[in-house]
C-alpha cells in the first residue's frame, strides 16, 4: 500500500520531485511534505507527539525539521548528524535543559534555529563552548523566553504553541492594546495549576514557581552569579544575522559578541529584566541595527548608554514603564551618537498616571537625533505640549509621527505645527483603540437600572418618551 502510495506521489509530483521520499520512509509520529520555503526538500513535521528523544528514523532529505511541543529534556550528540541538508529547525516549547557538545554535529548548513520556551538559563554551564561551532552557515537564532521559562514544570501545559499569542515573533508586543494582559495561567495535564504542587525559585531578582526533576532541577542550582550572556557559545556563530535572547540585569554583552561581525538584529523581548543599562552593556555589539528592548524593566539608563552603537537604525523601548517618559532625555543624548531613523516608546507612563504636558526636559536631547524619521509613541497619556516645544526641540529631519491613543486636546501648540516643515505624516486620532478601565466594576443592577430610567425619562419637562411622542 505505501508503495503505490509513493508511485502515486511520484506521478503527481514529477519525477524529480520528493526522492528522498522514496528512499526513506516518513517517521510515523511525523508527517512529511514537500518544504514550499526549500522545493528539493522535505518539510517533516513531528510537534506535538508526546517524543521524549529525537526520532532516528528522519529522512536524510529534510530540510525544515519541526518538533515543538514534546519533551526533550537533553540533546545527545550526533541527534542530527545524518541530517546535512536540513536548513530550519524548530525545537521550541520542550523541556530542554541540557545540550551535549556535539549535539548539533553535521548541521554545517542549517540557517535557523529555534530553541524558545525550554529550560536553557543563560549561563555557560547551559551553553558549552563548542556546543554552536558546527552551525557555520546559521543565521537567525532564537534563544528567548527560557531564562524563568515555564517549562519548570512536571506535566506539559495544555496550552501550546498555538496558543501563545506572545510568542509570535512576527507580531510585535508594542502593537497590542494597553494595559497588556496578565500572564498566562497554565495548567498540568491533569488540569492542576502549576502553582498546586510547585516550589518557589528566585533567579536574578524574580520569583517564579517551579515543580521540577530530572535535568531541568539540575538547572535551577545555578546561582544568580551563575546567569550572563554565553558569547564563548555564541563567538562561533561568524554568520549570524539576528539573535533572539532573554535579558539579565546589570548585565554587558562579553567580548565574544564581537566576533559576530554579521549580528544586525538583537532582541531581549523576553523574559527580560535589564535594570540599569550603561556605556558597557552595548560596547561588544557594535553592529547591531535594529533594538528591540521592549518590556525590559529597564529602571535607568545612563546618558552614553546607547552611544557605542553607532549603526543603529531601529530602536523600541516600548512597555518600560519605571523608565517612562521623565528619563528618556538621557538616553536620548547617547543616541545623538548613532544612525537612529526609527524609534518606538509605546505605553512608557502606567494607565493610572495623569496626563502629561511634554515639556522641554521630556524631550531634552531630542533634537540631536539628525537622522531619525520615524517616532511611535502611542498609549503614553499625551495631553498637549508646552508652547514652543515642537518649534525647538524636535529633530530636523523627523517625517512621520505617531501619537495615536493618547489624550490629545486642543490647545496652543497647534499653532506650532507649523514649525514642522519636514513633517509629512501625522496621526493623533485618540481613543479608537485605547480603554481606560473605571475604577470599580459597575454593579450590573445599578446599569440596568439607570438604563431603564434615562431611556423612559425626557430631559426639561420630566415626562416619559412615550408622553412627549404624543
Amino acid at each position: 500500500m505505501k508503495t503505490s502510495l509513493y508511485h502515486l506521489i511520484l506521478t503527481l509530483l514529477g519525477p524529480h520531485c520528493c526522492l528522498s521520499l522514496l528512499v526513506q520512509p516518513c517517521p510515523k509520529t511525523c508527517t512529511c511534505d514537500q518544504d514550499p520555503t526549500y522545493s528539493s526538500g522535505l518539510r517533516v513535521n513531528c510537534s506535538n507527539a508526546d517524543l521524549l528523544e529525537v526520532p532516528w528514523d528522519i529522512p536524510v532529505g529534510t530540510t525544515t525539521l519541526l518538533l515543538r511541543d514534546n519533551h526533550f529534556e537533553i540533546l545527545h550528540n550526533s541527534s542530527f548528524a545524518s541530517l546535512t541538508q536540513l536548513r530550519t529547525l524548530d525545537l521550541s516549547f520542550n523541556r530542554i535543559a541540557h545540550m551535549e557538545e556535539n549535539a548539533f554535529e553535521g548541521l554545517e548548513t542549517l540557517l535557523l534555529l529555534d530553541l524558545r520556551r525550554n529550560v536553557l538559563t543563560l549561563s555557560r554551564k547551559t551553553y558549552l563552548e563548542r556546543v554552536f561551532q558546527p552551525l557555520a552557515s546559521l543565521k537567525t537564532l532564537f534563544l528567548n523566553r527560557n531564562s524563568y521559562a515555564s517549562a519548570y514544570r512536571r506535566e506539559p501545559p495544555v496550552l501550546t504553541s498555538q496558543s501563545h499569542g506572545e510568542d509570535d515573533e512576527s507580531v510585535p508586543r508594542s502593537t497590542g492594546n494597553v494595559p497588556k494582559s496578565s500572564p498566562l495561567s497554565l495548567k498540568a495535564a491533569d488540569g492542576k495549576s502549576v502553582e498546586s504542587e510547585s516550589e518557589t525559585l528566585r533567579l536574578n531578582g524574580t520569583e517564579i514557581n517551579t515543580s521540577v526533576t530530572g535535568h531541568v532541577k539540575d538547572k535551577l542550582e545555578l546561582s544568580n552569579a551563575d546567569l550572563t550572556y554565553p558569547d564563548d557559545a555564541l563567538s562561533h556563530l561568524h554568520n549570524l544575522v539576528e539573535l533572539h535572547l532573554d535579558g539579565l540585569k546589570d548585565t554587558a554583552f562579553g567580548p565574544g559578541f564581537l566576533n559576530l561581525s554579521n549580528l544586525t538584529v538583537l532582541s531581549l523581548q523576553g523574559f527580560c529584566h535589564l535594570g540599569a543599562l550603561d556605556n558597557t552593556t552595548f560596547l561588544n555589539t557594535p553592529h547591531v541595527q535594529q533594538l528591540n528592548l521592549s518590556e525590559c524593566d529597564i529602571i535607568e539608563v545612563t546618558r552614553d548608554a546607547f552611544s557605542t552603537l553607532t549603526d543603529l537604525r531601529e530602536l523600541d523601548l516600548s512597555y518600560n514603564q519605571k523608565l517612562g517618559l521623565d528619563r528618556l532625555g538621557d538616553a536620548f543624548e547617547g543616541l545623538s551618537k548613532t544612525r537612529l531613523e526609527r524609534l518606538v516608546i509605546d505605553a512608557m507612563v502606567p494607565i493610572r498616571n495623569l496626563g502629561i504636558i511634554v515639556n522641554s526636559t521630556h524631550l531634552r536631547h531630542f533634537k540631536d537625533l539628525n537622522h531619525l524619521k520615524v517616532v511611535q509613541a502611542r498609549f503614553n497619556r499625551i495631553e498637549a505640549f508646552d508652547d514652543g516645544v515642537l518649534c525647538t526641540e524636535l529633530p530636523p529631519n523627523l517625517k512621520h509621527v505617531y501619537l495615536n491613543a493618547n489624550m490629545l486636546v486642543l490647545a496652543s501648540y497647534v499653532n506650532d505645527l507649523k514649525c514642522l516643515e519636514s513633517l509629512e505624516l501625522l496621526h493623533i486620532n485618540g481613543f479608537d483603540t485605547y480603554w481606560t478601565p473605571p475604577l470599580r466594576p459597575p454593579d450590573p443592577e445599578d446599569v440596568r437600572t439607570r438604563t431603564k430610567s434615562c431611556a423612559k425619562q425626557v430631559p426639561g419637562n420630566g415626562g416619559t418618551a412615550e408622553e412627549a411622542a404624543a
